[in-house]
């Protein structure tokens, strides 16, 4: 409920900002808020498919695929980690594989270069990427 009594009070305390700095927090706090809905789309954006039997088998296929995925990547990575260590810490070939060490370079934090804390790197971004994520119920 607004109390116009306490509002009035709250802006008589509070300090002068100047215009050009409100705005500039308006705009961040205003693409905060599009950032946040492009990343969060609202439930209303959903059309039901619950009576749809066809998209009810796919769904089920696809847990079941996505589930037996799971478990093989998780198997992939004993194996992966065996033969590394089978391979002392070498590059090694055999059996049909071959094992190589690959080194690159890390990557450039942006946020600790000083230099660049008054330049909008927005400025830069390339196009926005599109792409379809699929969760199951108890994920969202």
């Amino acid at each position: 409920m607004i109390n116009l009594k306490e509002d009035a009070e709250f802006l008589f305390r509070s300090p002068i900002i100047p215009i050009e700095e409100s705005q500039r927090k308006e705009e961040e706090f205003l693409k905060c808020l599009r950032e946040l809905a492009e990343k969060n789309p609202p439930n209303n954006d959903y059309t039901c498919k619950n009576d749809d039997p066809l998209w009810r088998e796919l769904s089920e296929r696809y847990l079941s695929v996505k589930s037996q995925l799971k478990e093989l990547e998780s198997l992939e990575k004993e194996y992966r980690q065996a033969l590394i260590h089978l391979s002392g810490e070498e590059n090694c070939e055999g059996g049909g594989l071959k094992l190589t060490k690959i080194k690159k370079k890390g990557s450039i934090n942006y946020l600790s270069i000083p230099e660049l804390n008054d330049i909008d790197l927005e400025l830069f971004r390339s196009d926005p990427i599109e792409y379809w994520k699929i969760q199951k119920e108890e994920e969202i």
